[in-house]
């Protein structure tokens, strides 16, 4: 019944957003989201209700860092960065720009596979339509993280300042306790959890756990798989396994203005109002510049879209909206003022030597 009451709930859920011409949900549906959010949870938190029990039976394992200020970030395009669309370059050039003495690693499917085993049955998962590319590099991501730890970054993410150390004394982080923004009633738990900044120590329970989930829920559901899954698996480990609910609740609110770009260029009105100056003012970091000055509100990064460019800026705006373009053009000099270097990334072949790589050679229960 909780099957068939998700379907219906989807369906109603695409023909919102359908007959919408609004680059958001409109505010009537939010019950309809709701509904949806609410049925996929119970289904969710059934079908793994056994894996669940054997986790939160497991204990700690995270290993902290020698130095916090020289943990790895990620960023990944599986097709290669010679396929990366040009508009997500100036974002990935903040990374750069921002990075201090952090390595910036750059993965490909290929990459990705040389350094972490992903199991047959979820590249088959993949080919067959169940779960999406972007769950794929949702589980890339997961398995990078438990085994090396450090910071991933999406490509649309843009880091406003350098990383605050602090990050990495936690097992795991995430971005926490986001200001509301227009597509949050979509997301389950999207205000308290996002998969686009996530980091670790290497071994952590929570990306063991994550996982594992990931890979038992991928085999019990026999759909299409929902395409927030993995928020719905986050929420799960968060809420019923008790080592990782007092991890999580040890994690200061942390970026609450980083969905607010997005809805700026669009013209949202509660943001709109606002002195743009103010929405977006820069965090104080500390004299050394690490950025543990950040104060528990404080804003370092900021997510973005690949459906946004603003490498030109008639093209952020097709409709010739000269508010929009003057908008478009803010952000563009507020944020986007480093240039992409392709050779500023770290070789990979120094994760073979690090001693942040994790003693453990296989990082899958499917062999």
């Amino acid at each position: 019944m909780a099957d068939l009451s998700a379907k219906i709930t989807n369906l109603g859920t695409r023909a919102v957003l359908k007959l919408s011409h609004k680059p958001y949900p409109p505010r009537f549906s939010r019950p309809l989201f709701d509904m949806q959010t609410s049925i996929l949870r119970k289904h969710i938190s059934r079908i793994c209700a056994s894996e669940t029990a054997k986790i939160a039976e497991m204990p700690e394992t995270a290993r902290a860092f020698d130095d916090n200020s020289k943990t790895p970030i990620w960023v990944c395009w599986l097709q290669g960065e010679r396929c990366m669309p040009e508009n997500l370059k100036p974002y990935i050039a903040t990374i750069q720009k921002n990075r201090g003495q952090h390595p910036l690693y750059f993965l490909d499917l290929q990459t990705a596979k040389d350094l972490v085993t992903i199991p047959q049955f979820i590249l088959d998962s993949v080919k067959s339509g169940r779960i999406s590319r972007a769950h794929l590099a949702d589980y890339i991501r997961i398995c990078i993280l438990e085994k090396f730890g450090g910071i991933w970054l999406d490509t649309t993410i843009i880091l406003d300042s350098p990383l605050p150390d602090a990050i990495f004394d936690y097992p795991f982080w995430s971005v926490k306790n986001l200001d509301f923004f227009p597509y949050s009633p979509v997301i389950p738990g999207g205000l308290q959890w996002q998969i686009y900044a996530i980091a670790a120590q290497p071994d952590a329970l929570f990306y063991n756990a994550l996982r594992r989930l990931f890979e038992f829920y991928v085999r019990e559901e026999n759909g299409k798989n929902n395409y927030f899954f993995v928020y719905y698996l986050s929420e799960i480990l968060r809420r019923d396994v008790p080592i990782l609910r007092n991890e999580y609740e040890q994690i200061k609110s942390n970026n609450a203005k980083c969905e607010q770009i997005q809805p700026f260029l669009s013209g949202w009105k509660p943001i709109c109002r606002q002195n743009p100056d103010e929405v977006f003012a820069s965090v104080s970091a500390s004299p050394d510049g690490t950025g543990d000055a950040i104060d528990a509100d404080g804003t370092f990064l900021y997510k973005m879209s690949s459906q946004i460019d603003l490498t030109n800026i008639d093209s952020a705006d097709k409709k010739g909206d000269s508010s929009r373009n003057s908008r478009a053009s803010y952000i563009k000099k507020r944020f986007l003022t480093a240039e992409y270097d392709s050779s500023a990334y770290s070789p990979l072949s120094d994760l073979f030597t690090s001693k942040s790589i994790s003693s453990r050679t296989s990082n899958s229960t499917d062999k």
